[in-house]
């Protein structure tokens, strides 16, 4: 399953090409301070989406975001689950991504679903 980041503008919806996994869309918006819900879908202005993504790309240690080792988890007796990791700095290219989305919507908003 994936999450796509879209804009909402009086004109209508234009599609983006930010498409992420589930676990790293969910982190991605816990990350720069949005609630991404139980199901991952959402909605916000794309001034404060902006604010948001800006502050998490200061150059301060606490902006940078470590790398995640793939991990096995065993969940049942019979099945397994592989998670897989991330390189160091993915959240903060993502951040990135979803500024230059927020730049295009302009007083519109951004959603994702």
């Amino acid at each position: 399953m994936s999450v796509t980041f879209c804009v909402r503008t009086p004109g209508g919806d234009l599609p983006t090409e930010i498409n992420l996994a589930n676990p790293n869309a969910r982190e991605l918006l816990e990350w720069i301070g949005l609630d991404a819900g139980e199901f991952l879908w959402g909605e916000v202005q794309a001034r404060e989406l902006a604010a948001l993504c800006r502050r998490r790309l200061w150059n301060e240690a606490r902006n940078d975001d470590p790398e995640v080792a793939d991990e096995l988890e065993e969940v049942s007796g019979r099945c397994t689950v592989h998670r897989m990791g991330r390189r160091a700095g993915y959240l903060r290219e993502k951040t990135e991504a979803l500024l230059a989305v927020a730049a295009e919507a302009g007083d519109g908003s951004a959603y994702w679903c």
